[in-house]
């Protein structure tokens, strides 16, 4: 892969085994398809949530007792949000998380769109 400027100055990628235009126009459209979207808000509404208790302030384990987004401990009486591999998060973090993304922070596991 090659960069070059145009003539306006912006650089463009150019790899010389891509002769014809189409091949890499359908070799740009995948590279879009490859990236996450983000996940709609009314989802991450739905998602479970729970409040953080002295019991699973005693059962949990460490990595289970903080947001791993923010790095603060669960308070009890804090509410945190779920996901379907079970991590936990504030919601306020993960919402900010999945504007960008649409895996678990932790494992990248996709959450269902």
């Amino acid at each position: 892969m090659q960069y070059d400027l145009d003539q306006v100055g912006d650089i463009v990628l150019s790899d010389p085994s891509i002769d014809n235009e189409d091949e890499y126009y359908e070799e740009y459209l995948q590279l879009d398809e490859d990236l996450p979207s983000p996940v709609p808000p009314e989802l991450v509404q739905a998602l479970p949530t729970s409040k953080f208790t002295e019991l699973n302030k005693l059962n949990f384990s460490e990595e289970n007792k903080y947001c791993t987004i923010c790095q603060s401990n669960y308070e009890v009486g804090e509410q945190y949000l779920m996901l379907m591999c079970l991590h936990r998060f504030h919601q306020p973090c993960v919402s900010e998380w999945f504007k960008l993304k649409d895996t678990c922070p932790i494992c990248k596991e996709q959450v269902a769109i």
